[in-house]
């Protein structure tokens, strides 16, 4: 049951998602502003290049990376104190250099860092190259709303929830940000983000549960924002 209501202090909601979830209610916000960064990006295909862009210089400073250490190697002689542990190192290729570096100098740490980064630039260029809102018919518009209520039942069925009782403490939640987040939630959407548990559950078993081909985009974009959002990383 959930132990607060849309009159409930910040302080009071942060709270209980902590202690009952591990989640921060700064989580949820944060959240918002990504959904609404999603959906600027959509609607500017053009930003897929300054993307890429990032891409393309993240998988260079991975290289980058380990020939500044090697010049630094280089220029300092410290290659000759090296040899003294390793001396096959004359009869190494450029690459085993490159490995000795990457392992000595715990290069991974960083290394996968750049490749979870990576990774996620290239889901994002996926779902904005892919993703279509038919303008002309609001209809078959999936409207930010509809992302907020998949992300945040993600969260809490991934909390250990029941599907049912992830319905329950997403409404609440957003009855709660509808109260006294107003100027957030319009930021992301002119519409009034306030839905029964009926339409909750519609949204679920629509996009998520068993969403057709036309929709499975929407379940990539909520798994993406989710793990973002709210999945630490060691």
């Amino acid at each position: 049951m959930v132990e607060y209501n849309e009159r409930s202090p910040e302080d009071e909601v942060n709270r209980y998602l902590n202690e009952k979830y591990e989640y921060s209610l700064m989580q949820f916000e944060n959240s918002l502003h990504g959904i609404h960064t999603y959906y600027e990006l959509i609607s500017r295909k053009r930003s897929i290049f300054e993307i890429r862009n990032n891409i393309e210089y993240l998988e260079s400073s991975k290289e980058e990376l380990v020939n500044k250490i090697k010049e630094i190697l280089t220029k300092s002689k410290s290659w000759r104190w090296i040899k003294n542990n390793f001396p096959d190192i004359a009869e190494w290729t450029d690459e085993q250099k490159a490995d000795f570096i990457r392992t000595k100098f715990q290069l991974h740490h960083y290394f996968e860092f750049t490749d979870l980064r990576i990774n996620q630039l290239s889901r994002i260029i996926n779902l904005i190259t892919h993703i279509h809102f038919h303008a002309e018919d609001k209809r078959k518009r999936v409207q930010p709303e509809t992302v907020i209520v998949l992300v945040w039942i993600l969260a809490f069925k991934n909390s250990g929830l029941t599907i049912n009782q992830s319905f329950t403490e997403t409404r609440a939640l957003l009855k709660w940000f509808f109260k006294n987040r107003k100027e957030l939630l319009r930021e992301l959407s002119d519409l009034q983000i306030y839905k029964s548990k009926d339409a909750i559950r519609r949204d679920y078993e629509r996009y998520i549960q068993t969403p057709g081909e036309a929709n499975k985009e929407y379940k990539e974009m909520a798994e993406l924002l989710y793990s973002q959002c709210f999945c630490n990383i060691d």
